[in-house]
């Protein structure tokens, strides 16, 4: 398995735009070839951080994913409501 993690910064007032964006994108995303799982989580101790956890049957699933128009356009959705530059993890599962 595959794993995807991206922590955001988010700017003041921009959860609720960055949570309805994401609800558009899991729904689509959870119906992709090799998707496994899709989340987005907030910190308690964090409410200006978002964590989007994706797994994937493989890297290559991942990368048609991301690379696809539906990831650019949630990107794009997205980039107004980012305070500072997000901090992505590919992630190899270990145990």
């Amino acid at each position: 398995m595959f794993q995807h993690i991206l922590v955001v910064k988010i700017k003041e007032g921009a959860l609720d735009s960055i949570i309805k964006a994401a609800n558009i994108a899991a729904e689509a995303t959870r119906k992709e070839p090799g998707n496994i799982f899709y989340n987005l989580l907030q910190p308690v101790e964090a409410a200006d951080t978002v964590i989007f956890v994706e797994g994937w049957e493989n890297e290559s699933d991942f990368l048609v994913h991301v690379n696809g128009a539906a990831c650019q356009k949630f990107g794009e959705t997205m980039d107004p409501a980012v305070a500072g530059v997000p901090q992505a993890y590919a992630c190899r599962v270990l145990a």
